[in-house]
């Protein structure tokens, strides 16, 4: 399991860094790494994407011819010509109008049903959006049934109604039309203009305010991805490291087992020798100076073995003498038995003192001495 998670987290690094690298313009380290790697489709979107949103059009020229799918949709609904389209990158969207699967993108809609000719006007881009018209026309697309005259028509007739409010709110005569006397009657009248123009207004207004609610929302989670993607990257590094520990360590204790082993190993034939030859057991086996050395080291031993009783022996002599010295000189005997308390812990030179009323060990009042012979 804990492989499995150091996996995901390495595959999660590999395509942030494929995104970072087509960010970057890196290409030619973009190049080695679509060519030791197999990034999947979603990888390469996600590289596709940052490549179209820095404007490195090379970039998405080597990502298209190693399989990168453009017509695959963000968040928002979005395919690569949606993005471009937004952007007004007008040389990434000609790479993409080039494409094989250009069609498929010019009819696309994304999740706010706009296809890349909407986005393109819509924000301004028009030399993008006559791009597109030129495509369609030349590949002789069928633009209505997709829809795409009826929105030209819809927008033509709502430039061609502002022109008309803008000209009635500058003074200027509202538009006419000829009737059979050749008089020139009003197409709407005053307070229908202003009617119009206000409504005209008011929903301009709601538009912006959608378009940048909208654009505020991406933002927030394009930043919202980047912290996650940050916090990923340096859970990541954290788990690496935290791998390359454990690794460390594991090597590390092998090698002191198997350092351990080996030294067992020779103890335990040490053990097994040094055994056969306190037994006397097959020492027509052995060579002289096997003999030789088996000999000097029983006598090391049995030499260790003399002065360690001598140690013991010592000391136990020692103790037997402390336990028999007087507690207050520690020189002489044990001789004076005290009463009532019958402690005998003081020699005869001693016991004479003056000062000594009270026994030293249990303090009790000296009332009578014995001397004794041991």
């Amino acid at each position: 399991m804990y492989h499995n998670l150091v996996q995901s987290h390495l595959d999660r690094y590999k395509a942030s860094f494929l995104s970072a690298t087509a960010k970057s313009g890196r290409i030619t380290e973009l190049a080695s790494l679509l060519e030791i790697s197999s990034p999947s489709l979603t990888e390469l979107q996600h590289a596709l994407h940052e490549a179209i949103h820095a404007s490195h059009a090379n970039v998405v020229s080597l990502l298209l011819a190693n399989g990168a799918d453009p017509n695959l949709r963000d968040s928002t609904g979005n395919n690569a010509l949606h993005v471009a389209a937004l952007l007004g990158n007008l040389e990434v969207c000609s790479l993409f109008l080039k494409h094989e699967s250009a069609r498929d993108l010019l009819n696309a809609l994304n999740d706010d049903g706009f296809t890349p000719f909407d986005v393109s006007f819509e924000n301004g881009h028009f030399a993008i959006a006559q791009q597109i018209k030129n495509v369609m026309d030349n590949a002789n697309f069928n633009l209505s049934d997709d829809g795409f005259e009826e929105e030209l028509q819809e927008l033509q007739d709502e430039l061609e109604l502002e022109e008309q409010v803008t000209v009635s709110r500058g003074g200027e005569s509202p538009p006419c039309f000829q009737n059979d006397d050749g008089d020139c009657d009003s197409l709407l009248s005053h307070s229908e203009q202003d009617s119009l123009y206000s409504q005209s207004e008011h929903e301009a207004v709601e538009t912006s305010k959608g378009r940048n609610l909208s654009k505020e929302r991406e933002s927030e989670r394009i930043h919202e991805t980047l912290l996650l993607l940050n916090a990923l990257q340096e859970e990541n590094f954290s788990l690496k490291e935290k791998l390359r520990t454990q690794e460390v360590r594991t090597a590390n204790a092998q090698n002191a087992l198997i350092v351990m082993e080996k030294q067992l190993a020779e103890k335990e034939e040490t053990i097994q020798r040094f055994e056969t030859i306190v037994n006397g057991e097959n020492l027509n086996q052995l060579s002289l100076d096997n003999l030789n050395n088996a000999e000097e080291q029983l006598l090391e031993s049995i030499e260790r073995i003399r002065k360690q009783k001598q140690i013991m022996i010592e000391s136990k002599l020692s103790a037997q003498e402390e336990k028999s010295c007087c507690v207050i000189c520690q020189c002489e005997a044990k001789s004076i038995l005290l009463l009532p308390c019958r402690h005998l812990c003081v020699c005869d030179g001693c016991s004479k003192r003056e000062e000594l009323v009270n026994c030293p060990l249990c303090r009790t009042f000296i009332s009578e001495r014995i001397s004794t012979y041991m």
